[in-house]
């Protein structure tokens, strides 16, 4: 097809706000820039780059059975972890050889989303805390019958706002999501205490051993397999990172909460940036951006995340396509997109981006089955994957310097480790819907931060490249790592009742099958598919067709398992073909009259 005028001016004007031809010198200067606002904040900012509790890395030795429970806004999943560990410290930050066991195995887990979760926003006070610690308490008992007499250790994985006292307690703060057992009763109170007196009325022998948040558990989760990870990213809905500094990086008044837990032989601690509150006056915006940024609640609270979150991608699109249109483009648009905001999902933009020429819709029903039945003209359904295009890569090149600068800015007191020994390669874990589906999005992210340390493959091997590594069920395994690597320094620690019991199929299940190909960039361990990240309600699209992004293991943007299911669901954690263990396991329970609960399979 001939682009008509209105096509190329369209492409001129996107090309031109949107910095499609950014230079990696441009690209260095707001990274600098970014570098300096992000070591102020270390200094004086009380709402960001916030010390966590957390004085440690793990070891990649600790070992044992956890459990593991992450709660976000539309899912509680409860979980049993086995860490493996490496008994042979060399081979942590290898490839993982398909043929032996892997470091870290999710055992069993269980999720419960759509009417349940809807439920439990309602409740306040115990009457929230005695439901989780039932569904906590179905899984042990599904696990161990009633043999547990042991403390099994527990971690938390808590994505709502929490100040935190130490590494296992914290005041609650307003949840937000629709929850309302943060009310002015239970608000300050320790959380820990309430988690710990439902544990106590429902008869569980749990110990409640670390909290964490959803940043925090992926970088944990991923410096377990490759030690060299000191940054965790999130790139979903929102944005966040985690980042491991040296202490003398903090001012003493920032720590003063924390002193008294602090250990002695502490070098480094583990910092919320909250990533997403940077960048005003800093990265370049345009028009259509200040309007979304003024529609909020906060304008400028979150500069960042409004430029690369998912949660507002398409919003961007839509004020984009109010502005341009006129009578020989974009005239006839679904009603809804120009009277209600948000009315046009992230989701949509990765649908047309991943469609060919010969394969872009040609009615907006094929985008959204609530969408009007309206045909799309050829050079609309053009216009519209032009400006999918431009928004995507933006936020590819924002995300990619943003990360570049908090490299650079723990680089200002250490140097960064490389996972690879003979290369200078510094990899950041991450997760999210963004990252992990939005088509070619990881790939020009990377692209990106190649270009910004002159990273080219013909480069020698001492040169700096920082590789974005995927960091699979962070959530899950990020709280089991936090209670490993806290009982390990505790004189006394609770048992896991697994480590007590003898070895047999039934509690002691091999590792998982593990994928040849699933694996990072640069060859770090990866353990498994899927993501913690919580996505908001979106309208429905069709699916985006397509597997496996960049070869990382990372499945298509609208592939995610459906969590807004009324049932509850026991979540496969391998392919298709159970494993030995698990058909040994529903053998025995057959012998003795217990049946298994259907398992969903991962979509």
């Amino acid at each position: 097809m001939v682009k008509t005028p209105e096509l190329s001016a369209l492409e001129e004007l996107l090309g031109r706000e949107l910095l499609a031809n950014i230079t990696p010198e441009d690209m260095q200067k707001i990274s600098t820039s970014l570098t300096v606002a992000y070591a102020t904040g270390l200094k004086e900012s009380v709402a960001s780059m916030l010390p966590s509790h957390i004085y440690f890395l793990p070891s990649g030795q600790e070992t044992g059975y956890y459990l593991a429970v992450d709660l976000g806004g539309s899912t509680l999943r409860v979980a049993i972890v086995h860490l493996e560990g490496y008994k042979d410290p060399s081979l942590r930050g290898s490839p993982i050889d398909p043929l032996n066991p892997r470091p870290m195995n999710i055992v069993q887990i269980k999720s419960w989303g759509g009417s349940h979760i809807d439920h439990l926003k309602t409740l306040t006070g115990n009457d929230f805390f005695d439901w989780i610690a039932d569904r906590i308490g179905d899984v042990v008992e599904e696990k161990f019958g009633n043999r547990m007499t042991n403390e099994l250790p527990l971690g938390l994985s808590w994505s709502f706002p929490i100040e935190s006292t130490s590494i296992d307690r914290g005041k609650i703060q307003p949840m937000g999501k629709g929850f309302r057992v943060a009310n002015k009763e239970l608000l300050g109170t320790d959380l820990k205490e309430h988690f710990q007196g439902a544990f106590e009325r429902k008869g569980l022998h749990i110990s409640m051993e670390a909290i964490v948040n959803d940043s925090l558990a992926t970088l944990l989760s991923h410096a377990y397999v490759s030690p060299a990870t000191r940054c965790g990213l999130i790139l979903g809905t929102g944005t966040n990172a985690a980042l491991s500094l040296p202490l003398k990086m903090l001012p003493e008044s920032k720590l003063i909460p924390s002193h008294e837990n602090r250990p002695s032989s502490a070098q480094e601690v583990l910092v919320n940036t909250e990533l997403s509150m940077y960048g005003r006056d800093i990265l370049p915006i345009t028009k259509w951006d200040d309007a979304l940024d003024k529609a909020m609640p906060l304008p400028g609270f979150q500069p960042l995340e409004y430029l690369i979150g998912g949660a507002y991608l398409g919003e961007i699109a839509r004020l984009i396509i109010l502005d341009v249109r006129n009578e020989n483009l974009l005239n006839r648009i679904p009603e809804c997109w120009e009277k209600k905001p948000y009315s046009l999902g992230t989701e949509i933009l990765a649908l047309l981006e991943d469609r060919v020429h010969d394969q872009l819709p040609t009615n907006y029903h094929e985008l959204n089955n609530e969408y009007p039945d309206v045909a799309i003209p050829e050079h609309d359904a053009l216009a519209l994957k032009t400006i999918a295009l431009h928004i995507s890569a933006r936020a590819a090149n924002f995300c990619a310097i943003s990360l570049h600068a908090i490299i650079k800015l723990r680089e200002r007191a250490a140097k960064s480790p490389s996972s690879h020994p003979t290369k200078n390669i510094v990899p950041i874990a991450f997760v999210g819907t963004v990252l992990e589906k939005y088509p070619s999005l990881l790939r020009r992210t990377q692209d990106a931060l190649d270009k910004l340390t002159d990273w080219q493959p013909t480069s020698p091997l001492q040169s700096q490249r920082i590789v974005l590594e995927f960091s699979a069920e962070s959530a899950i395994y990020g709280a089991a790592v936090a209670v490993a690597a806290v009982l390990e320094k505790k004189v006394n620690p609770p048992v896991s009742p697994l480590s007590l019991a003898p070895p047999n199929p039934f509690n002691a299940p091999r590792p998982l099958s593990f994928p040849s190909n699933e694996r990072s960039s640069n060859a770090s361990t990866l353990v498994g598919q899927g993501s913690s990240m919580e996505e908001e309600t979106k309208p429905n699209g069709k699916k985006v067709s397509g597997g496996e992004v960049n070869g990382l293991g990372v499945p298509p943007f609208n592939s995610a398992r459906s969590t807004d299911g009324p049932d509850d669901q026991a979540t496969p954690t391998g392919g298709a073909k159970k494993p030995l263990w698990s058909r040994i396991k529903a053998f025995f329970q057959g012998v003795f009259g217990k049946m298994l609960k259907k398992r969903s399979k991962q979509a």
